[in-house]
């Protein structure tokens, strides 16, 4: 839900406004050797409120101006819907402000999506997606797939900064379907130096 925090214990105290929550950090920095950084995200449906589209980037603006840094979507495996939301969210220079992440993740079956729509507010599922689980000889595969696909294609997206495979009890999966997805073909591993650790806050 919103407003949960991850972080340290020392990291507190959020202000509710208008259901839009900001995090407010409050350091004890005397009891801190090195003075950490702090990552803030959100969580946004990702087009669930496209009936409201004026709403949802009032509330979203409202979030980066509260501090967020970077947005992680729901689940939206409808693709129209995605370009029709990254292109309000340009329209109203949001995508200049914030690195949108948008949510997604192997499907384990038609049964696993269909009980997602019902019971997890944002997810987004079209019928064509669950009709193509359900008519597949493996569907955990067949979920594979479609997410592969789902990544390859919003790459193309202006103002999409990357995704966020949630693979819940397929975490094994997660490097197959980067890799199929084709989003690192090309690229060249680069050698770096080890960074101090940062702690993260989940604001969203």
């Amino acid at each position: 839900m919103l407003g949960r925090l991850l972080v340290h214990r020392h990291v507190a105290e959020f202000v509710d406004h208008d259901r839009v929550e900001s995090a407010k950090t409050r350091l004890e920095a005397k009891h801190l050797a090195t003075l950490p950084r702090f990552a803030v995200q959100v969580r946004q449906t990702g087009g669930r409120e496209e009936s409201h589209p004026v709403a949802e980037t009032t509330r979203l603006a409202a979030k980066a101006d509260a501090g967020a840094q970077f947005v992680q979507t729901q689940f939206c495996y409808d693709i129209g819907i995605v370009r029709r939301y990254m292109a309000r969210l340009a329209e109203a220079g949001l995508t200049g402000r914030l690195f949108i992440l948008l949510g997604t993740g192997p499907i384990a079956s038609a049964k696993s999506a269909r009980w997602m729509v019902k019971n997890l507010w944002g997810v987004i599922i079209p019928d064509a997606v669950i009709e193509r689980l359900e008519g597949a000889a493996d569907q955990r595969a067949e979920g594979r797939k479609i997410c592969a696909e789902y990544i390859e294609q919003v790459r193309e997206i202006d103002g999409v900064a990357g995704v966020h495979v949630m693979a819940y009890r397929q975490e094994e999966a997660v490097a197959e379907i980067i890799d199929a997805s084709g989003v690192l073909a090309g690229r060249e591993p680069r050698s770096h130096e080890p960074a101090a650790a940062a702690a993260y806050v989940r604001a969203g």
